[in-house]
């Protein structure tokens, strides 16, 4: 669960770790500041596979890849982040599907984003 206090304190509560992936389907504009946050807590908690789907979600690829680049600036296979963004919904909903991670976080940020429905196959 995400929850936001104010523009740039985030408190996350759960489990993140590697074995962790993150999608988030984002329908509306955020504060930059408000995303590399998120990304740096996510990031340092030990998470490494981000994915992202709707209007901004080539925004928030950029500016996770940019938080990991900070974060890791020399990486290795051990740390660097899976950062995605898909321009298709069925594409990104096969990738939930077949996520072979043990974990999974979903981050919606508009209510017509959290009914947002896996196409009909």
């Amino acid at each position: 669960m995400l929850k936001k206090n104010s523009p740039t304190e985030i408190i996350l509560e759960g489990t993140f770790d590697e074995n962790t992936t993150c999608f988030f389907i984002v329908e509306k504009r955020h504060r930059k500041a408000f995303i590399k946050n998120l990304a740096y807590k996510l990031m340092r908690s030990g998470c490494r596979q981000f994915e992202f789907y709707g209007k901004y979600s080539e925004k928030w690829q950029d500016i996770f890849i940019d938080a990991d680049i900070e974060i890791n600036p020399l990486p290795d296979i051990n740390t660097i982040a899976l950062v995605l963004a898909w321009e298709d919904k069925a594409d990104f909903w096969d990738s939930v599907e077949f996520n072979n991670r043990k974990r999974a976080h979903f981050f919606f940020d508009t209510m017509k984003a959290l009914k947002m429905k896996a196409p009909d196959k």
